[in-house]
């Protein structure tokens, strides 16, 4: 029996080698001023168990993008292995994400944002969020992003 204690463990240690997490997060200016970091928060649980994460903070709309479009290919460099988890992290409205800058990423520009990502993936971009009204996304374009992004289909 002890075998099987280990043999799992030693499995599930190997199973966080098949991912990483990519963090993108755009605190409000005045978490920025009180260093409130959600994404480093998640960042430092995450790596309580040996999962890998690479964290972005994104104040405007051109760091967001930046982060998705760039940041997100050269963290897969670094993980050549490992399948990315993408995790983003912002106020949100029923309009959208607001980012630090006071800017707000509209949900259907987030989609098209998501849309070439998840189609690098065939579909199987696994999309984490943590904003209020996060679900408007989702009621909101029902056909477009539930269709779009494949962590949100199944």
């Amino acid at each position: 029996m002890p075998d099987d204690k280990y043999s799992t463990a030693s499995q599930t240690a190997n199973h966080h080698n098949d991912f990483f997490i990519y963090i993108v997060e755009s605190p409000s200016a005045s978490d920025l001023y009180d260093g409130i970091s959600e994404g480093g928060l998640v960042a430092q649980f995450i790596r309580l168990d040996s999962i890998q994460c690479v964290t972005r903070t994104a104040i405007n709309s051109t760091a967001f993008v930046t982060a998705l479009t760039i940041g997100l290919a050269e963290a897969m460099i670094r993980f050549p292995d490992r399948y990315p988890i993408l995790h983003l992290s912002a106020h949100g409205g029923k309009e959208g994400i607001q980012l630090s800058s006071g800017e707000v990423l509209t949900w259907a520009k987030l989609k098209d944002l998501l849309i070439p990502i998840n189609e690098s993936f065939r579909g199987e971009l696994l999309l984490c969020m943590s904003s209020c009204e996060g679900y408007s996304a989702c009621r909101n374009s029902r056909d477009t992003i539930l269709n779009s992004v494949g962590a949100m289909n199944r």
